[in-house]
């Protein structure tokens, strides 16, 4: 769209009757084919050539003797092809420019504006003109701000030239802007195509009306007088019409840059929450223990499985040796999902070493454990959490249960106990206040006993046809495969709540742990 007759407010009166002097006078120049050559270049080659190396600016050098000595991007012209242009660059020095910093976005008709705003310069002869001296340019194109000018922002400084392309709102565009707030209606393209009819009739009507005046009238004069009007009707409507789709399709094209732009950024942005939350995922996963690995592994079979909602979680589970016959558990878990909650994790993993290193009894840690999230976690933030030591030596389990639904199932390896859940020492949730009372109690296992954590991510799992799995279903499948190793167990508790909610979507962690004493 050519804006080259247009300048802003930021231009006082007499620069911008300057400006349109300058370029009367540069286009009866010698040097405006060039410049006409250079804007078409720019446009069509160099500017698009910056775009492809994902360039916001273009950035050319100058040396002092008018020839391009670098230029920020990769061209497929040869360096005698930019030599084609030295009548430009030589221009360019002769203001005593050394550096132009173009936005990629720029059209041929405002790097042509641009260079004419360059040629207001005084009058003084070269030959007289101190060398030091720059010659006169309007005081906004040299101030902080610059000039506005030809929809673009120019300014000038330090021998550097710097021009930004800069959405303007035209005249047409108020007009249709103006037309739609007082004509609702007309804002919906359905409107539009109702109307279309009728203006075209109207059209038509302004031509065949000198038929109509010269078959009734029969006047020579007449059919003139109304052949000119009809002409000059037609014109207007004509201009109007497509000064309007021009002004529109100018807005639009502004509005596809800037969404264009912002799908970019949010990309971006995108992608470097995925690359972030990929290496939490992968932190995570290292502050899981690894269960080949795990503590007291000659005397107990180990088991488990985590799979989040999303890439982290807020499910967490530890195990480590106390001593050669002691080893603690702690199986938590958090509120909310996502990075807020894996952050919460990490926390208990700190607490929970912390506590490993400088030893305490069951108590200590649940209380290490509270004090850790009520001082560095938000008010709403909270933990249920399971911690427990099994003593192989004297094969007893003590164990303090902080608000974690479902309890653990003490599986026995006598077919004829019941399967039951360890349910005698309940304590408040972790983080919601500093001090509270805080039970502990022991179990005494057997040979082939098993103890099954589960989060409630699988208890509360939803199938398609809005059914949760429930508690029900959760203790018949324990009871039917009681007999199983842990890991068949976990496995076959993990596959089971899958097949159950088939394509839902997953809402919550899905979290398992198994023990069983060999």
């Amino acid at each position: 769209m050519d804006e080259s007759t247009e300048t802003s407010e930021n231009l006082q009166l007499i620069d911008s009757l300057r400006y349109r002097r300058a370029g009367l006078r540069i286009r009866m120049g010698s040097l405006w084919p060039a410049i006409r050559r250079f804007g078409t270049w720019m446009e069509h080659q160099a500017l698009p050539a910056a775009r492809q190396a994902e360039l916001m600016t273009a950035h050319i050098h100058i040396n002092p003797n008018g020839e391009v000595q670098t230029i920020g991007f990769k061209l497929t012209d040869s360096a005698d092809d930019l030599q084609k242009h030295r009548k430009v660059w030589q221009f360019l020095c002769s203001q005593n420019i050394r550096q132009l910093e173009l936005d990629t976005r720029l059209e041929s008709n405002q790097i042509q504006d641009v260079l004419a705003m360059l040629f207001i310069a005084d009058r003084t002869p070269s030959q007289e003109r101190q060398p030091s001296k720059r010659p006169a340019l309007p005081a906004k194109l040299l101030s902080t701000t610059g000039a506005h000018a030809a929809c673009s922002s120019i300014r000038l400084r330090n021998e550097t030239l710097t021009v930004t392309h800069s959405y303007c709102v035209t005249r047409f565009s108020q007009t249709v802007r103006w037309f739609e707030h007082r004509y609702r209606p007309f804002s919906d393209h359905r409107a539009l195509f109702h109307a279309a009819p009728r203006y075209a009739l109207v059209v038509g009507l302004v031509a065949i009306v000198p038929f109509l005046v010269y078959t009734f009238i029969n006047s020579w004069w007449l059919l003139l007088a109304v052949t000119a009007g009809g002409a000059m009707a037609l014109y207007v409507m004509t201009y109007l019409f497509f000064m309007i789709v021009g002004s529109v399709e100018y807005d639009n094209e502004e509005k596809a840059f800037r969404l264009n732009h912002a799908y970019d950024r949010l990309k971006t942005y995108t992608e470097r929450i995925q690359a972030d939350i990929q290496r939490a995922r992968t932190v995570q996963e290292r502050i899981l223990p690894d269960i080949s690995s795990m503590p007291l592994a000659d005397r107990v079979e180990w088991a488990s499985s985590y799979v989040p909602e999303i890439d982290v979680g807020g499910d967490y589970f530890d195990a480590h040796a106390l001593d050669n016959h002691r080893v603690a558990v702690l199986f938590a878990d958090v509120s909310g999902h996502g990075m807020a909650a894996a952050f919460i994790t990490a926390i208990l993993k700190t607490a929970f070493q912390a506590w490993i290193e400088e030893g305490g009894t069951l108590v200590d840690l649940v209380r290490r454990l509270n004090h850790a999230l009520c001082e560095f976690t938000p008010d709403d933030s909270f933990a249920a959490v399971f911690v427990a030591i099994y003593d192989a030596a004297t094969n007893t389990v003590n164990y303090i249960n902080a608000g974690h639904q479902p309890e653990p199932w003490l599986i026995p390896a006598r077919n004829d106990e019941p399967i039951s859940q360890l349910s005698d020492a309940r304590a408040l949730l972790l983080g919601v206040i500093e001090d509270f009372d805080i039970n502990e109690s022991r179990k005494p296992l057997r040979s082939g006993d098993m103890i099954l954590f589960v989060s409630d991510g699988l208890i509360e799992a939803i199938n398609v046809d809005g059914e949760r799995y429930g508690m029900k279903r959760f203790e018949t499948l324990l009871q039917s495969h009681r007999s199983s190793t842990a890991k068949q167990l976990v496995d076959l508790v993990i596959r089971q709540v899958r097949d159950f909610v088939n394509e839902a979507e997953q809402t919550d962690d899905r979290t398992v742990l198994a023990f069983r004493i060999k």
